[in-house]
Order: C-alpha cells, then sequence, then structure tokens
C-alpha cells in the first residue's frame, strides 16, 4: 500500500489524532474512534476471539479434561487480535479508511504475530522476575512496557529490541501514561459490569438451569469485553503510543505511513 494511494475517510481529524494527547483530548479522540468505527473495532476483536472463548467456556463448563490445550490458542488469538487492533487505529489515525483484510494481512504477514507473541511472553517473564525480587520492579517493567507491543506491530522490532524501545519511549512519562490508561479503562469496565447485569438478568429468566446459566453469562461477559473494553484499550494505547512519537520525534503523518508499509 503506497502512500500516496490512501484512501482518506477523515483527514481532518488526524492531526488531532497523531498530536499531543492531554486527559480531555484523549478521551474525545477515543470516543471519536470507537463511535465513528465501532463495526470495524468490533469485528477486528472478535474474529479470532470468539471460537477461542466459546471453546474455553464449554470446555470449563463441562469440566473437560482438555480444557488446558485450549489455552494457547486462546491466547495466540489474543496476541493476533491486539495485534490487528493496532493496525486498524493506526488506519483511522493516518486517514485511512480501516479493513480487516489490511489489519490481518499485517499481522499475519512477516509472522509479526509471532514476534508479538514471543517479545509479549519475554517481557512477562521479566515482569514475573521483578515480582519475585520485589513488587516494585515487576510493576515497573509492565508500566514501562507498556507499548511494547505496539512497536513490535509498527515498527517491526522483537525481543529486547522491542521492550527496549517502549522504556526509551516512555521514560519520564510511565506514571502520566498508566493514568491518561485508566481513566478510559474505568469507564469501558462500567459499560461492561452493566452490560454484564443486563445479561445475568436475561439469562435468568430465560434459563432455569445453573450451569446453563453460569456458561451463558460467562461467555456473554467475555464476548461483550473483547467488544467494548478492548477496542478501548487499544485505541488509547496507539494514541499514547503516537503521544510520545510526536512529543519526541516531531512523528507525523509521512512516517505513520511508512510505519504501516513495514
Amino acid at each position: 500500500m503506497a502512500a500516496s494511494a490512501l484512501e482518506f475517510t477523515d483527514s481532518a481529524a488526524v492531526p488531532a489524532l497523531l498530536g499531543p494527547q492531554p486527559a480531555g483530548t484523549l478521551l474525545r479522540n477515543i470516543l471519536r474512534v470507537y463511535r465513528r468505527h465501532f463495526g470495524v473495532l468490533m469485528a477486528c476483536s472478535l474474529l479470532p476471539m470468539l471460537p477461542c472463548i466459546v471453546l474455553l467456556k464449554w470446555l470449563t463448563a463441562i469440566k473437560s479434561p482438555w480444557v488446558l490445550l485450549a489455552v494457547p490458542p486462546y491466547m495466540v488469538a489474543t496476541f493476533v487480535a491486539g495485534g490487528a487492533m493496532t493496525v486498524v487505529v493506526s488506519d483511522i489515525c493516518l486517514g485511512n479508511r480501516p479493513t480487516l483484510a489490511h489489519a490481518y494481512g499485517h499481522i499475519l504477514g512477516q509472522r509479526r504475530w509471532w514476534r508479538m507473541l514471543s517479545t509479549g511472553l519475554l517481557l512477562v517473564v521479566m515482569a514475573w522476575a521483578g515480582l519475585v525480587l520485589l513488587v516494585l520492579p515487576g510493576v515497573w517493567v509492565m508500566v514501562r512496557g507498556f507499548l511494547t507491543s505496539i512497536v513490535v506491530v509498527l515498527e517491526g522490532r522483537k525481543g529486547m529490541d522491542a521492550i527496549k524501545r517502549s522504556f526509551a519511549l516512555t521514560k519520564g512519562q510511565a506514571w502520566r501514561i498508566v493514568g491518561l490508561t485508566l481513566l478510559p479503562a474505568l469507564l469501558a469496565v462500567i459499560v461492561l459490569f452493566l452490560c454484564d447485569m443486563i445479561a445475568i438478568s436475561v439469562g435468568a429468566l430465560i434459563l432455569h438451569d445453573r450451569a446453563g446459566l453460569d456458561l451463558l453469562v460467562g461467555t456473554v461477559g467475555d464476548v461483550l469485553g473483547q467488544v467494548l473494553f478492548t477496542p478501548v484499550i487499544g485505541i488509547t494505547g496507539v494514541l499514547l503510543y503516537y503521544d510520545q512519537r510526536v512529543r519526541r520525534e516531531a512523528y507525523d503523518v509521512q512516517t505513520l505511513a511508512e510505519d504501516l508499509m513495514r
């Protein structure tokens, strides 16, 4: 996809999406992206996750000994969905019309999904090592490594190189980024909780079998989490990634277009 051939849909919004993101601007931009592109964001999140959620919940409900075998595909699907979400939000920031084909083509091509998975696991191991030594180092690693998966997707880095890059981007800004992430996440959790309550109430009226109710509510809850919560976190992470690059590197539309062509 050449930068000159991009199909722009909201070019007037590009400067705001690629600019600095104080709390008020960040929330407005999240709502704008979420509202205008909800369909593609929802599909992007659910495409690999829905079968994994249903399978995992069903095997857990019937107490199958095979339930542990469903965990690795679930983890892989989580990384793939998160990576595709990064591409979708990046396309939106560029003003390009986001598509599932481009998002998943970018992640599945050149084995980016594997880079995301291996780098993410490395970051988790580092965080757990920090927690074993002392609580704060583990938390510190996760906070500073917050942008790691986005770095893998957009910059093509992997392993320690991607983690170090995230550390560099969050230097001196880590707790600000945490605060800006928690605010929209909290709002999404409240909406998700209300939806779960509705699902429980409706399920209780329809089903009288406790096991069936638990399976229905658990599955619906996880699906709603993917639909309502995951896109919010995805949008927030990408916008804050650009926020840091703009502040530190004079990041612009041309550089973003080049990242998406990697």
